[in-house]
């Protein structure tokens, strides 16, 4: 059990890392098309009607693949003022419990976004301005919750299946 689930937590790192490159790619789109809507707008005065909507859905986009990653790096967001004055295994036992949490609201994040999706996909949806079909970009928000509960899940489980191993409580994270 011990082995599937550590071979089981790389695979999920490796496919969070490539959803974090695939971020900062978009990352890129995001602050060339701010950088031409720029010049657009205040040179050429001819704003781009599309930027707006594009700009706030490929920023919902980048962070929802950087979620995993960001996990799998231990660089999220927390609270270590508080935290740190615990013991190692008051610790170990706050991160096991964060994992959880995390992948409870991943779960919640995915339940509520699939019906969204779904009715977006059904209806046509698209943003108001620019006429951009919308459900795509749900779809990778779904997508970034879906590896972040995943990576979680595996975290907690090697957690659980080798309390010895690099998150036991006598180890700094």
């Amino acid at each position: 059990m011990k082995d599937i689930v550590l071979a089981c937590s790389r695979k999920a790192d490796v496919i969070a890392k490539m959803a974090e490159y695939l971020s900062w790619l978009v990352l890129l789109v995001w602050v060339g098309l701010i950088a031409v809507g720029v010049v657009m707008r205040y040179v050429f005065a001819a704003p781009l009607i599309f930027q707006g909507d594009l700009v706030a859905a490929l920023l919902v986009v980048f962070a929802s693949l950087s979620f995993a990653s960001l996990l799998v790096r231990e660089q999220h967001i927390r609270v270590d003022l508080l935290t740190r004055h615990f013991s190692l295994k008051v610790q170990y036992y706050l991160t096991a419990f964060s994992y959880l949490v995390t992948l409870l609201l991943s779960a919640l994040m995915m339940t509520a976004s699939k019906n969204l999706i779904f009715i977006s996909y059904m209806m046509n949806s698209r943003f108001d301005v620019s006429g951009i079909v919308a459900w795509p970009f749900q779809a990778v928000f779904s997508f970034g919750f879906l590896l972040l509960g995943t990576v979680s899940l595996l975290r907690f489980l090697e957690m659980v299946v080798d309390p010895n191993g690099r998150l036991s409580p006598g180890q700094s994270h």
